[in-house]
């Protein structure tokens, strides 16, 4: 995989493909990868630098779930 104009670049694990776009509402900075039974997903999210904790981005990504359920 090759994202961010070829700045970000990454190999999934067998069985795992792009499910971007198909699970949920999601933005177009954010790429959801996934195998067939959704049990296993790698999420990457490009953005700006932040301060913010990966719980304070868990968390909003949970309410945003909510939501969109």
């Amino acid at each position: 995989m090759n994202l961010i104009d070829g700045k970000l670049s990454f190999s999934l694990p067998a069985g795992m493909s792009d499910k971007s776009g198909k699970l949920g509402n999601q933005t177009t900075n954010m790429h959801v990868y996934a195998d067939e039974t959704g049990a296993r997903v790698i999420i990457v999210i490009a953005g700006d630098a932040t301060n913010e904790g990966l719980d304070v981005l868990a968390q909003r990504l949970e309410q945003q779930q909510v939501v969109s359920n």
